[in-house]
């Protein structure tokens, strides 16, 4: 049964790509980051992968999965979606908020069980373009989550 899931997750993942690379290149973008998390007493460091849609010229949206290194017994990611609107500052630099929902997953190493909070993203962005398809952006967010404790904020480059 595991191979079977594997074999279809697998063959998903193939078609999706197949469609990436077919869609007008002008109108998606994929790439990463890397990422801090940060609350009132924890540092965690972490990476996410990101594809990015634009509907229009200044308006994107974009789907991010941030997958944070372990520390303390404590292990979680966040998967979230979210809107981009560039204001151009110059020719090759825009500035952007964020506006953004998510799903903050988390799990310790003592207990079996992984708790899950919806959350809410706000923030801004930069973004700087220095070859005709590559760019490097840098964001500050702040991540809103249903269990108040948990709320953080997230540096994020790439």
């Amino acid at each position: 049964m595991k191979h079977l899931i594997f074999t279809i997750a697998a063959a998903a993942l193939l078609v999706l790509a197949t469609e990436t690379a077919s869609a007008q290149l002008s109108k998606t973008a994929i790439g990463g980051n890397l990422a801090i998390s940060f609350d009132r007493d924890n540092f965690y460091f972490g990476i996410a992968p990101k594809g990015q849609y634009y509907f229009t010229d200044n308006f994107r949206g974009e789907a991010v999965v941030t997958f944070f290194l372990p520390k303390n017994s404590i292990m979680f990611l966040d998967l979230g979606i979210n809107l981009h609107y560039l204001f151009p500052i110059a020719d090759n630099a825009s500035l952007y908020p964020i506006l953004g929902a998510s799903f903050y997953a988390m799990s310790e190493e003592k207990r079996s069980d992984l708790s899950l909070w919806p959350t809410g993203a706000l923030g801004g962005g930069i973004e700087l373009a220095f070859l005709e398809n590559w760019v490097v952006s840098g964001e500050l967010k702040y991540k809103i989550t249903t269990n108040s404790q948990r709320n953080y904020g997230m540096l994020t480059v790439g």
